[in-house]
């Protein structure tokens, strides 16, 4: 369906053909060899366990979030892309406006707005859901609301449904030809920030905590916010100890580092009544 609409031809790799993708495929080496496998934390350590120690597992120099990766990746990508290629015998970009120049080919323009956003976005299992009239739809253990959804030719129907997989407080219904976004009824402000994978994970740890007192339960929003919140809170602390000890190391690194300086004063005290006057004299 997102195809169609979009006018773009589906190209399928077949089964048994391992030279089909070698142009992405040697990508993929590349990247690896150039970028990933020069990163601090690589696992191509792995390869011999047994030479592995403490300060050299990849597990303890783990240091890349998902974010700089990307955008670490990103960078990498531009470099390569206008750097000399030893087969092409000049840069990738060049070649390619080369390619162009002698062999245009018609591309048609797809603009990416808010409808292309919505039609790649996932449905849910059964790509619809019922509406009810009082607390709207309900999609991954939510329910969102829209003031369309109360209209009595909507009110007990079947409409289909797209959810963000990177924020959980929204979701879109289809109503009357055009996609209307739902928000959360209620804790948006916790969920807004929430992915579908962080969603799944939460709702999973509060199955498992009913499940050890013998009782089958459903989550609902206010239990998920409450647990983003214990997370958040956990990693505030653990930021805050980590802030602590490392006040801390420089503070003792510095009195290391710091060469001691005689003091070449000397000081008396005078007591006058409950007046008490600090004097100092340079010693000569």
């Amino acid at each position: 369906m997102f195809l169609a609409s979009n006018r773009i031809n589906k190209k399928q790799r077949p089964l048994s053909k391992a030279r089909f993708g070698s142009l992405i495929e040697r990508f993929f080496g590349m990247s690896n060899e150039l970028f990933v496998h020069n990163l601090i934390g690589n696992t191509q350590l792995m390869k011999n366990v047994r030479q592995i120690s403490r300060s050299t597992n990849p597990k303890m120099l783990a240091a890349w979030t998902i974010s700089k990766l990307g955008d670490a990746f990103a960078k990498w990508v531009v470099f390569y892309n206008n750097r000399n290629h030893g087969t092409l015998l000049t840069s990738p970009n060049e070649a390619y406006g080369l390619g162009m120049q002698k062999q245009p080919v018609p591309f048609r323009r797809i603009e990416y707005d808010q409808n292309f956003l919505i039609d790649s976005m996932p449905s849910p299992r059964t790509g619809k859901a019922k509406v009810d009239g009082c607390r709207g739809i309900k999609v991954n253990y939510l329910y969102y609301w829209s003031n369309k959804l109360a209209l009595p030719s909507v009110a007990g129907t079947h409409v289909e449904v797209r959810y963000d997989p990177f924020n959980a407080g929204i979701t879109y219904a289809f109503i009357n030809g055009q996609w209307e976004p739902c928000y959360a009824r209620s804790h948006y402000h916790q969920l807004k920030n929430c992915t579908e994978a962080e969603l799944k994970y939460a709702s999973a740890e509060i199955r498992k905590r009913y499940r050890n007192h013998g009782r089958r339960h459903v989550p609902n929003a206010a239990e998920f916010a409450h647990f983003f919140e214990e997370i958040q809170q956990i990693e505030q602390e653990e930021i805050e100890i980590r802030q602590q000890r490392s006040a801390e190391m420089k503070k003792r690194h510095r009195s290391l580092d710091a060469p001691e300086k005689p003091d070449t004063r000397d000081a008396f005290d005078i007591d006058v009544g409950s007046l008490k006057v600090l004097n100092w004299r340079k010693a000569r």
